[in-house]
This record gives C-alpha cells, sequence and structure tokens, in this order.
C-alpha cells in the first residue's frame, strides 16, 4: 500500500510519498524500499506530481513519461495547476507511441472486468 501526502498552507505546498513498491502478485511477491513515487512534472516552475498503484501506464513506467513530458514542456509554463493537469492528460492522449491498439483493447478489457468483478463481489456480500 502506498502513502502520499500533500500539506497546504498559505504559502507553500509540500508533497511527499514513501518508497516501498510491491511487485508481484498475492501469492507471490517481493517489496522494494527504493522507489521513486514523487516526480517535478516542470523544470521551470515548482509542479510537482506523485505516483500510487500502477508505476506504469499502459506497460510504459510513469517515470519514463513524465521525464519525456517535463522535455517536451521545456520553458513553456501555465499560470494554474489545472492547465498543467490539462496539458499533461492531453500530452498523455496524443502520444501512440505508450502502446498499439491491440494493447489499448487489452488493458480496457481487463479493467472493464476488474469493474464487472468488483461489482459482482460488492453487491454479492
Amino acid at each position: 500500500m502506498t502513502a502520499v501526502l500533500g500539506i497546504l498552507n498559505k504559502q507553500a505546498v509540500a508533497i511527499a510519498a514513501d518508497s516501498a513498491v510491491t511487485v508481484g502478485g498475492p501469492e507471490n511477491h517481493k517489496i522494494f524500499n527504493r522507489a521513486n513515487k514523487v516526480f517535478t512534472l516542470s523544470k521551470r516552475h515548482p509542479v510537482g506530481i506523485m505516483l500510487y498503484n500502477s508505476a506504469s501506464f499502459m506497460a510504459t513506467p510513469w517515470e519514463t513519461i513524465i521525464k519525456i513530458y517535463r522535455n517536451k514542456l521545456g520553458e513553456t509554463s501555465f499560470p494554474t495547476l489545472k492547465e498543467y493537469q490539462t496539458n499533461f492528460l492531453e500530452f498523455l492522449a496524443s502520444k501512440n507511441y505508450f502502446t498499439d491498439e491491440e494493447m489499448q483493447r487489452t488493458y480496457f478489457a481487463s479493467f472493464a472486468l476488474n469493474i464487472v468483478d468488483y461489482t459482482t463481489t460488492v453487491h454479492l456480500e
């Protein structure tokens, strides 16, 4: 389980996360205590991003995606965090080199199946 924390006051924001990551399934897994979960989204402004749950997006590590985005962003800046968010999500949607159509279908089918399994389990209990 990942622990992420954000503290906000009138002058600053602090974000932090633990460094533990579990690799493997419920029966056979290993825990590593060296994972990076907090990254800078912009080199120009103090905009950060925290990760939890999955370390990858469509089989591409988030760390790689964030570094590519940060390089693409370069000197560009936005006046609000919402605009950084929107731009980052547009970047994710526009880049087909992270996955092909077949992999997208596979991930979507797995996601939909998990929702059905969860819904069925919750309603049966």
